[in-house]
Formats: C-alpha cells, structure tokens, sequence
C-alpha cells in the first residue's frame, strides 16, 4: 500500500491499481487500501466507484470517520447536500477533533445554503484543529474580503505570512489590494507570486 501511495503520488495510476490490487488479495479488510483506491477513483472520474469503496470501507470499519468524510465531499460534489451533512456530521460523532470534516461542513453550508455565518464558524474550527491546513484559511479569507473588509487585509496577511510557500495567499492579498485602491503595493505582492 505504501508503494501504491507513491506511485499515486507520481500519477502512475496503473501501477498504483496494481499494488492496491495486490493489497486487497493480502487484505480484504484494510481501510487504508479503500481510502487510496477511493482516491484514485476520484482521479479516473469514477464517481460510482468512489462510492461503493467508501461504503466497503465504512463496513469495515465503521468508528473510522475517514470513509465518512470523504462520502460527504462526494455528496457535495453531486449536491446531495442533505448526504453530505449527514455524513459529515456522523463524523464528526466519532470524532471531534477532525478539520477535514469542519471544512467540508463548511463548504456545506457556503454551497448549499449560502450561509456565510455556520460556513466560517466551521472554517474557523479547521483552521484551530490544525495549523498547517490552508482550505479553510483561504475559504475564510474570501468570506472576510466580501463581507468585512476591515477584517480581510489583517486576515490576508497573516494568511500570506503563516503558508509562506503558498503563493495564493500573497495573490488573494495582492488582488485584495488592487480593487481597495493600493496598486503599489498589490504589484509587489503580485512580483512574489511567480
């Protein structure tokens, strides 16, 4: 499985299929197989694949939120909106501390229901679980540059400053910058973006 993930990572795909493949003869019932082939069915498109292996997997294991997490991105995906709340939030039974679930909750709330409100109040919950998760920072910053302006260019900045090697915060502060009338300084976020 773990040479499955590599290859995966290098979008060999076939070869991936054929270690997972091979760890599913080893073990039928090893969760971590289902999330990856999941994975690798979402990038094949497969769509009703990815949902009969997270329903494997949840069979396995149904105190594992992974499966349940990733069932309620595919429901959001196909806008089964009531799905994907259910399934996030049976997750989030299991397991409080889970960003991936808040952040998919969140973009539940933004997409489905337009509620900007619950839709940050669980980006936020992400973003504190875990630092290093910048979905939900970015996802917040947008919010914060629509509704409170005052808000965005702190929130920009400290995004820009805690993902230093992520460009899309500097380009969110740069554009942010170019449409409040500070073209100066948007170019120079803009230079540090390439």
């Amino acid at each position: 499985i773990h040479r499955a993930k590599a290859y995966f990572a290098s979008e060999q795909i076939g070869q991936a299929m054929v270690d997972i493949n091979k760890s599913l003869q080893l073990d039928p019932n090893n969760v971590e197989t289902y999330l990856l082939l999941a994975d690798v069915y979402y990038a094949l498109g497969d769509q009703d694949n990815i949902a009969s292996t997270l329903n494997k997997a949840v069979e396995i294991n149904s105190l594992d939120a992974r499966p349940l997490v990733k069932l309620a991105e595919l429901n959001l995906l196909q806008q089964n909106y009531n799905l994907a709340f259910a399934y996030v939030d049976k997750a989030l039974g299991l397991a409080s501390y889970n960003p991936k679930a808040y952040f998919v909750k969140g973009m539940c709330y933004m997409v489905s229901k337009q509620d900007t409100v619950n839709a940050l109040r669980n980006f936020q919950l992400a973003s504190e679980q875990d630092a290093n998760f910048y979905d939900p920072v970015e996802q917040i910053s947008r919010i914060y540059a629509v509704q409170q302006p005052p808000y965005a260019m702190d929130y920009l900045r400290k995004a820009q400053q805690q993902f230093p090697d992520i460009p899309t915060p500097r380009y969110e502060l740069a554009m942010y910058l170019q449409s409040h009338g500070e073209p100066e300084e948007a170019l120079a976020h803009y230079d540090t973006t390439t």
